[in-house]
């Protein structure tokens, strides 16, 4: 896992050639196919179920033969998972995507920022204040933080590489056929649920890793029943409890804005406690997702390193 970091910071993500965007090419070509507008609400859900474990199935059952049926030695398969993860890993692209956001703010240079965020949120950018852009890029480095980084840790350490891409692919999916629109409700059902379901025990092991960086120190249990409460009420559970408790470790307030989708107003509740989002809150949650993801390699270590030495005993 730190090796796969290492590269991350070091490389970034592969400008050419990268397999999740062949995976992107893939379910594009799936949908324009099993996606038609004719079809029942039913029918509809069975073609983005169909088109779903045609897209995952193959690609999975591949990364699960190489990781548990070819016997590899260590020299060939410690290189070959390091790359798997450092493939799944988006730490360094969310810091490529959002610096430029922080340092359009910076200079007052709106245009560039309202096009820049548009880059990583589905809402409307050309109305955004200052504060909106500001706003928006916490809620995508927080919620990405989970999906992008933290996520592929925890299946890495749960079942390894097949369940690393298993979760990527599936998430992949949701970001492309997970919205609530007309072409999208019922096609992409399969997709957002099977997220929903992933995203459920890495989304709490990272809402607790976020927590745990709250001071005073003592303040954690508070937070974490309030982070809770307001995901509750927040349109993906997962996703609010990531974006809560981000949002409460940082001591700020997202979302009771009104964002604009397609040409629809969305008023989201209330996540976090404290003051409104300013610029400089870019960077303070890039650097709370850089010690969350430090801090789940150590903790792993450390459990392991315990386990070895009771096991000696």
């Amino acid at each position: 896992m730190l090796s796969a970091l290492l590269l991350d910071r070091w490389l970034g993500e592969p400008v050419r050639l990268h397999p999740l965007v062949g995976f992107g090419h893939l379910a594009n070509w799936l949908e324009k196919r099993l996606n038609a507008r004719n079809l029942s609400s039913f029918n509809s859900k069975l073609m983005g179920v169909v088109a779903l474990l045609c897209a995952v199935v193959p690609i999975v059952g591949i990364a699960f033969y190489l990781a548990h049926c070819v016997k590899l030695p260590n020299y060939l398969n410690y290189p070959l998972e390091c790359l798997m993860l450092y493939l799944a890993i988006g730490q360094r692209s969310l810091y490529e995507h959002t610096m430029p956001i922080a340092r359009a703010l910076a200079k007052n240079d709106l245009p560039t920022a309202r096009k820049q965020v548009s880059y990583i949120v589905s809402r409307d950018t050309q109305q955004l204040t200052p504060k909106d852009i500001a706003r928006a890029s916490v809620e995508s480095i927080l919620e990405n933080g989970h999906d992008g980084v933290i996520a592929s840790l925890f299946y890495y350490l749960v079942g390894g590489v097949p369940l690393v891409v298993l979760h990527r692919l599936i998430n992949t999916l949701d970001a492309m056929w997970g919205y609530k629109n007309s072409r999208f409700i019922n096609f992409g059902w399969a997709a957002a649920r099977f997220d929903d379901v992933m995203g459920w025990p890495s989304g709490k092991v990272t809402a607790l890793l976020y927590i745990l960086h709250k001071r005073p120190i003592g303040a954690q249990w508070a937070a974490w029943h309030l982070s809770r409460h307001q995901a509750s009420h927040y349109k993906s559970l997962n996703g609010g409890m990531v974006m809560a408790a981000g949002a409460n470790t940082l001591g700020l307030c997202l979302g009771g804005e009104n964002a604009t989708y397609d040409g629809r107003t969305v008023h989201a509740p209330l996540l976090g406690e404290g003051r409104e989002v300013c610029p400089s809150d870019i960077m303070a949650s890039l650097a709370l997702l850089k010690r969350t993801s430090r801090q789940f390699c150590l903790i792993t270590m450390a459990i392991g390193g315990l386990v070895f030495l009771v096991s000696m005993l």
